[in-house]
């Protein structure tokens, strides 16, 4: 009886809730599309459960502050980058009832201890290596390819086969940077041709790639050639970092051991 009395209490208070938490909803899907350049279910690899941290935070903060929204962008990408709610309601229950509910900033140096303490993660690069199509969406800066990510796979812009001819290590040759979406028919067209003449020629009755799909893809014609492989995982790396909302260093350091706890 005692339950079925706390449920009616609670059903009766729930409806002065709802728009609250509709607004936050809608304010995190429009931070998702505008800031995070998130437009396809296919990122959260199931794992809703980790936006629901952010939906009571801003049912609770209608307009957060430029810092805030800044580290609620940062915190979905760690969130959903290492999976440290998904699946696990009770976690994640637990940091939004006790990190979230009554915090006046969004609590991100407690959400970075959090997936410290879980998975070690311990750099920018440790995060963006666990989730390879989110880091990968980045690295595009939010991809739009025929408006429906779902169907889309990913490769190797340098053949893998020939890099490791080229005696590069696994986690060189397979390095975010070094990845991009496409169609399905172009994958199967791709086989082990050098980018440079495989983006002009991507197979019989596919168009050349133009300037603006490198440009989607953060590349460039010149990053394509011949012996450019090393500089354009860097370039690319550094880009899509940049569009991650900040520096690699700074990040590095929010996740380094002597970061003091708040």
């Amino acid at each position: 009886m005692a339950d079925r009395k706390q449920l009616e209490d609670l059903a009766t208070k729930l409806p002065v809730y709802i728009p609250a938490v509709e607004s936050g909803w809608q304010m995190l899907g429009c931070i998702l599309a505008d800031d995070c350049r998130i437009h396809s279910e296919r990122f959260f690899r199931g794992g809703h459960n980790a936006l629901l941290p952010f939906v009571m935070f801003l049912s609770k903060h209608v307009q957060p502050s430029g810092e805030d929204r800044r580290g609620i962008i940062q915190g979905i990408y760690l969130a959903i980058m290492s999976g440290v709610f998904s699946g696990a309601e009770a976690r994640m229950g637990a940091f939004a009832r006790n990190k979230v509910a009554a915090s006046k900033q969004f609590p991100l140096h407690e959400l970075i201890a959090l997936v410290k303490r879980e998975y070690g993660i311990k750099s920018l690069d440790d995060l963006l290596r666990r989730h390879l199509d989110l880091a990968l969406n980045i690295a595009h800066g939010g991809i739009t390819l025929d408006r429906n990510p779902e169907d889309l796979q990913r490769d190797h812009v340098f053949p893998k086969s020939q890099l490791e001819k080229q005696g590069y290590p696994y986690e060189v040759v397979n390095h975010y940077a070094n990845f991009h979406f496409l169609r399905g028919v172009d994958n199967l067209n791709k086989l082990d041709k050098p980018p440079d003449d495989w983006f002009k020629n991507p197979g019989r009755d596919v168009s050349p790639y133009s300037d603006r799909d490198l440009d989607e893809r953060l590349l460039t014609w010149d990053d394509l050639q011949p012996g450019h492989f090393k500089s354009m995982i860097d370039k690319r790396g550094q880009e899509a970092v940049q569009l991650f909302g900040i520096e690699e260093a700074e990040f590095d350091a929010l996740l380094a051991d002597n970061q003091p706890q708040r």
